[in-house]
């Protein structure tokens, strides 16, 4: 094992010495790759710029000072390691497992830790610089106000890392401020967002699948290319957003503002289907959970099978709506417009209000409403 370990120190030291186009035909992948246990060794102040380190186990390893700027270091186990002042710039640390490791000072601008787990670590004074966190596990990552973050701000008490790490799944947001944040590409799946201020903010490519966004604030948003399937975003207000290529099948948007939203051909709608310019949007954000349909324009919509038992449709505008089999139970069409409306098989009870203000019964002619001029 010994005499193993020895050979790969060997090998490294001399690609470490070698110029880097006379690294690349090195058998020292080759090496690593049979013998992938490497924990303990120690390799400090080491120049090994764009090695290849992948797959490897150097748990409890030295590497202080070390140049592993460009290395690729995916997968890699560098638990317990002691990292000081090492280089990672432009380093491809994603799935690397650093739980524990000291990081102190070490340099990781423009490096990949993206599913890398990080727990316990120590990164005081490190430099975090453009570095990509999405999905990293910082949980009791050790920070100090030498701490540069990937926007290139110090670390404060005050830094919300999941800013970073881009993991709110689950999270509690709801009725914040989040003006300004960051949500591209983020993973907010069953997040809770009811009431929050997110006007304006970059969600696209992200994923939101089954997030409460009711009452949210999402004028002028990017949800691009989204995915908020199965999302309820009942009463949001998404005003001016862009929801091109946007995913929102079986989302729901009863009572919501999508005046001047932006749709495309490969957004896709609740329904599962493509949106088209013929895509009715009133269906949509019709008020389903709400039995207030005052005043609404329904004319030549849609409506079968629809439940609209107890609405309150007060001067609503039905007018050559298709209403077959819809279920218009206990409903309140005072003063609503029916003509043209095909009634065919619609349900009504003693408890329907008319729009002549009467009660519907079963000896009621409806075609005096549908076609009041015959």
């Amino acid at each position: 094992m010994n005499r193993i370990i020895l050979i790969c120190l060997v090998v490294v030291l001399a690609a470490a010495s070698l110029p880097a186009s006379a690294q690349e035909g090195l058998t020292r992948e080759l090496i690593f790759t049979l013998y992938a246990d490497l924990s303990g060794i120690v390799l400090r102040y080491l120049p090994m710029s764009g090695i290849q380190l992948s797959f490897l186990n150097l748990a409890d390893g030295d590497f202080t000072g070390a140049d592993l700027s460009s290395a690729d270091l995916q997968n890699t186990n560098l638990t317990n390691a002691i990292l000081t002042r090492a280089d990672f710039s432009d380093a491809d640390l994603s799935r690397a497992r650093l739980t524990g490791a000291d990081l102190t000072n070490a340099n990781f601008s423009g490096a990949d830790l993206e599913n890398a787990n990080l727990t316990d670590a120590n990164l005081s004074g490190a430099r975090l610089l453009g570095a990509n966190l999405k999905n990293a596990n910082l949980l009791d990552v050790t920070f100090d106000q030498h701490t540069t973050l990937p926007d290139g701000k110090a670390w404060t008490a005050d830094t919300d890392l999941r800013l970073f790490s881009k993991s709110f799944s689950g999270a509690d947001l709801s009725g914040e401020d989040l003006r300004g944040w960051d949500f591209k590409g983020a993973d907010l799946t069953y997040a809770n967002m009811s009431g929050a201020t997110l006007s304006g903010v970059d969600f696209s490519s992200g994923y939101s699948g089954g997030a409460d966004l009711t009452y949210a604030d999402l004028s002028g948003a990017n949800l691009s290319d989204a995915d908020l399937s199965f999302s309820n975003l009942h009463w949001a207000d998404l005003s001016r957003a862009n929801l091109s290529g946007a995913d929102l099948s079986f989302a729901r948007f009863s009572g919501a503002n999508l005046k001047g939203a932006t749709f495309t051909n490969d957004t896709i709608m609740p329904s599962t289907r493509a949106w088209t310019s013929e895509t009715d949007m009133r269906r949509l954000t019709l008020p389903w959970d709400s039995a207030d349909w005052t005043g609404l324009n329904l004319s030549k919509m849609d409506l079968n099978f629809a439940n609209l038992e107890g609405a309150d449709l007060t001067r609503a505008d039905l007018s050559d709506a298709d209403l077959v089999r819809a279920d218009l139970e206990g409903a309140n069409l005072r003063l609503t417009n029916l003509t043209g409306a095909n009634l065919r098989g619609a349900y009504f009870s003693i408890d329907t209000v008319l729009p002549d203000g009467s009660n519907w019964t079963s000896d009621t002619d409806m075609t005096q409403f549908t076609n009041p001029s015959d």
